[in-house]
């Protein structure tokens, strides 16, 4: 079986190309198991405008994770790239940031608020900023409860 080697169509493609010297194309269509038509539509169509399309939007959504340190996942850098008029869905940013390895750190930095009283208290989930050994959240809340001057 060619499937653990051959895993996509452009790879199927090559290959026949490869060989269709020797055997016959349908022979090693049906080997690579991709239908003749398949191929020949690939032979006539060498610009694939989906692949256009994900480069271009690639190089937007690498730009806009950087702009924002690496702390912006998928629905913020849809609503951006939608408000710069790339109409593009959360889902299909979310794959495209899959395949080029872009994940946020925003929840290194993300906050809790806890209500004590008339008093919110923002705790940070980096238990470092407060010279904390622990990340526990009531820990943290009790350590900033006490050591906050309400006036």
């Amino acid at each position: 079986s060619t499937s653990h080697i051959l895993k996509t169509t452009e790879d199927k493609v090559k290959f026949i190309d490869m060989f269709k010297n020797i055997y016959d194309v349908r022979s090693l269509c049906k080997a690579v198991k991709l239908h003749h038509s398949v191929y020949y539509y690939h032979k006539q169509n060498k610009e694939n405008s989906y692949k256009k399309a994900n480069e271009e939007l690639d190089k937007r959504i690498k730009e806009e994770y950087e702009k924002s340190k690496k702390r912006y996942g998928s629905p913020k850098i849809t609503k951006i790239l939608n408000k710069q008029g790339i109409k593009v869905s959360q889902k299909r940013v979310a794959r495209r940031m899959k395949v080029l390895g872009l994940k946020s750190i925003d929840e290194e930095y993300r906050t809790t608020f806890i209500n004590f009283g008339k008093y919110k208290i923002v705790m940070f989930a980096m238990a470092k900023l407060m010279e904390m050994e622990t990340t526990d959240q009531n820990k943290v809340a009790l350590y900033l409860f006490n050591n906050i001057n309400y006036t």
